[in-house]
């Protein structure tokens, strides 16, 4: 039990404070004055005598209080974090594994275009002069009737 509160409850029950095994108040080295009892009723000015205990307690149960609130806050904080990393986490895996399918999809069309390109050279060999310079002709005059068409 505190001894603060022990003393205050046998002050305010008319008892003598506490004694040590000498026999003696604990009064911490004070004079005889402060071993007699005090009569609650003379603190009506609000100056008990243990007032400045009192204050300290008040004054550590209020520190400790606040050091509650903030570690709650924390606390909440940390969690937040922890809910934000995971939901990271979740996201960076999807992500992954659309990069996975993107690169199987990527290396099929580079397969598929290395054997377009090998059929585009076998037909170019195969065609003479003319006849390219024909289809490029051909090609251009197909995309200005286009864009004659597109413009009016």
């Amino acid at each position: 039990r505190d001894p603060v509160s022990s003393i205050r409850s046998s002050l305010g029950a008319g008892q003598q404070p506490p004694q040590d095994g000498a026999g003696r108040a604990r009064d911490k080295g004070k004079g005889k004055a402060s071993q007699r009892v005090e009569d609650p009723e003379d603190w009506s000015d609000g100056n008990e005598p243990h007032d400045g205990v009192n204050q300290e307690l008040t004054r550590q149960q209020r520190m400790l209080g606040e050091q509650d609130a903030q570690l709650d806050q924390v606390h909440a904080s940390v969690r937040k974090l922890g809910t934000i990393g995971q939901a990271i986490n979740d996201e960076l895996t999807v992500q992954n594994n659309l990069v996975g399918e993107l690169d199987e999809s990527l290396a099929t069309v580079q397969l598929k275009l290395k054997h377009a390109q090998k059929a585009l050279e076998r037909v170019s060999r195969s065609l003479g002069l003319r006849t390219k310079i024909c289809v490029v002709v051909s090609l251009a005059f197909v995309a200005f009737i286009l864009l004659y068409l597109l413009l009016t």
